[in-house]
């Protein structure tokens, strides 16, 4: 049966875990307020431009990024997390990855890899790792995937890849975010609203707009899936620091429980003791 002082020991312990996940729970809301304003926003940016991009670039546009190349690896942006601490997030998304990989040959499958939980994941499988992003703040700054874009497209200009994809977490709710796998090249031409796109005088050229709309709208599509994986991730966090903390006060609780009756058993004990000996000496 455990003493008060192993009792003690435990509480102390297990306060000081619960003041910890209790300041990561903090950290992580303090920054879901601010990224899921940046999200919102970036959300209605990207709708915009689509119609934009749907009235710019019809099934007439010529650009190499529509070409459908036969041969060349598989590309995968995986968009994972740089550190733990919110659950199972990272793993959906490594399952995710896992489902979709089985498909390919892995010598036909070449990676770019966001996040040190996902880079450390996939270079212990040996997969073929030709860039990786770490340490990306939760407001990820446009040059990051500007990057990726341009290397994906370079690669694929090419002939080096065949096709590239994203895979990510979609911000949903507080207690549900979905991974998702979005097809970026080759890409496909807008959806043009014929009725609308007679209203539009483009200068310079429409075809030189065109290639420009393209690139940006790949930029941007990545932009938003690295925004969303970084607000479901830090949403993850947010749930778990709050579950584990809650578990910690009710482990404190029970602990102070049981060490309340452990010190009233000793207590009654003694009293029994000095009772039983006034009566031996009465």
């Amino acid at each position: 049966m455990q003493n008060l002082r192993e009792i003690r020991a435990r509480i102390k312990t297990v306060g000081n875990i619960r003041n910890i996940t209790s300041a990561i729970q903090k950290i992580s809301a303090a920054r879901l307020v601010k990224a899921r304003h940046f999200l919102y926003g970036l959300r209605k940016y990207t709708a915009e431009f689509k119609s934009i991009y749907d009235n710019l670039l019809d099934a007439d546009t010529e650009n190499v990024l529509f070409r459908k190349n036969k041969t060349g690896s598989v590309l995968f942006i995986v968009m994972a997390g740089d550190r733990g601490f919110c659950g199972s997030y990272n793993q959906k998304v490594f399952d995710a990855s896992a489902s979709f990989l089985a498909n390919y040959e892995k010598k036909d499958i070449k990676l770019i890899v966001c996040g040190k939980k996902g880079l450390s994941h996939f270079s212990r499988r040996n997969y073929d790792i030709i860039m990786s992003k770490t340490n990306i703040p939760p407001l990820c700054p446009y040059n990051i995937p500007g990057e990726i874009a341009d290397s994906m497209i370079g690669l694929y200009a090419q002939n080096k890849i065949s096709q590239v994809y994203a895979v990510s977490t979609e911000f949903v709710t507080m207690v549900n975010n979905t991974p998702a796998i979005t097809k970026l090249l080759p890409a496909e031409p807008g959806q043009a609203n014929n009725a609308a796109s007679e209203n539009y005088v483009f200068e310079p050229k429409k075809q030189e707009l065109a290639n420009n709309a393209l690139l940006y709208y790949i930029k941007l599509r990545l932009w938003q899936s690295l925004v969303e994986s970084s607000v479901s991730e830090n949403t993850s966090r947010v749930v778990m620091m709050e579950r584990a903390t809650i578990s910690a006060e009710e482990m404190i609780s029970t602990l102070r429980l049981t060490g309340n009756k452990i010190r009233q058993s000793g207590i009654t004990r003694e009293l029994s003791d000095i009772v039983g000996t006034a009566e031996a000496l009465a």
